[in-house]
This record gives structure tokens, sequence and C-alpha cells, in this order.
């Protein structure tokens, strides 16, 4: 299986958060609890973890480049208050995506990384947070979405002196999914 990444001539990252959010609320019309909750309980919280690796193209520099993607998804405890996983006074049952995309350009490698977590209850697929990460030979940046009652609250870290040190709220319209969102919501059906 083979997952390709649309990305074009290398976006900024600041480009990438505005770009995350995708108006695809049609897709919660098939988004519902599992049928058999003892059978997804099961095999979700068996403590262990599920993953996939494929092959991964990108356009970058204005050429195709090929390399590997690793989708790892475990179920795991969510504080809603504190943003972490937890071990105690869970908040939230959630499913979380780590999406590992790396890739060589010919001179360096890029190593890509997005962890995004989604309620499994009490609202099955409702976005929760998600983090990205970017390293190669120029420097790294970080971003995160925090869920919040104001909002999605995104903040950001870079190299790049533009993008440094940004915090933003956007108020989406309902229904709004992200990328690695919609990921965790179709394994999750």
């Amino acid at each position: 299986m083979k997952y390709t990444s649309s990305l074009h001539n290398p976006p900024t990252f600041y480009a990438w958060i505005k770009k995350l959010a995708l108006p695809l609320g049609f897709l919660f019309i098939f988004a519902q609890a599992p049928l058999n909750a003892d059978v997804f309980s099961d095999y979700w919280h068996d403590g262990r973890a599920e993953l996939s690796s494929y092959d991964y193209s990108i356009n970058r520099y204005g050429q195709t480049r090929k390399g590997t993607a690793v989708m790892i998804f475990v179920a795991e405890d969510f504080n809603q208050k504190t943003q972490t996983k937890t071990n105690s006074n869970r908040t939230h049952s959630a499913m979380k995506l780590n999406l590992i995309r790396d890739f060589p350009t010919g001179i360096y490698d890029y190593n890509m990384m997005t962890s995004t977590f989604v309620a499994l209850s009490p609202d099955f697929g409702a976005f929760l947070k998600s983090s990205f990460s970017s390293q190669e030979w120029c420097g790294q940046s970080f971003g995160e979405i925090n869920q919040t009652k104001k909002g999605w609250e995104i903040s950001t870290k870079s190299y790049f002196e533009q993008e440094n040190n940004r915090n933003q709220t956007y108020k989406l319209s309902e229904g709004s999914i992200t990328e690695d969102q919609l990921f965790l919501i179709v394994r999750e059906i």
C-alpha cells in the first residue's frame, strides 16, 4: 500500500498549520461507536499498538522524493485538562496516531512526526490534540494544536524567524477535522 503526500515545494511550517483543518463534516455521518464495544475494547485496550509501514512519496524541491511512512495506532487514557497521556484521573479514552514520515532529498533527510489524539468516549472521533515536529539539516520546527473551550489553540516554534513563537486561536465550523484525525476516524470505524 502506498501513501502519497500532496505537499508541494516546500511549504512553510505555518502554511502546513493553516491547511491542517479540512471541512469534511460529512464523514461524521459514518463515524459512530463501534458495533461491538466489547470486541473493540478487547482489541484496543490490551496495552499494545498496531503498526503499519508504507512506501511514501512527496514532492520536495521540484522532485518526487520516496521514503517511508509508519503509522502507530494505540488506545490511551487522555487527560483533557493537562492535554497529556495519563495513568490516573482519566477524562477520555483516546486513540492516538503517531505518523512518522522520513524521506531523503539528495543531500539531507527530512524526519517528520505527527501525534494526534481523538476521543473514543464520550464523543467518538472528537479531536483532542495534535502535535507536529520536523527535523532536517537546516533546523527543526514544532507545532501543537489543542482543543479548548475557546477553539483550536495553535502554537508554533520554528527555526524560521517569521514562523517562530506564534500563538493563535481558531474557531472552526462544526464537523471540521484534521488530516490525521481522518486517518483515526477511518481506522476506528
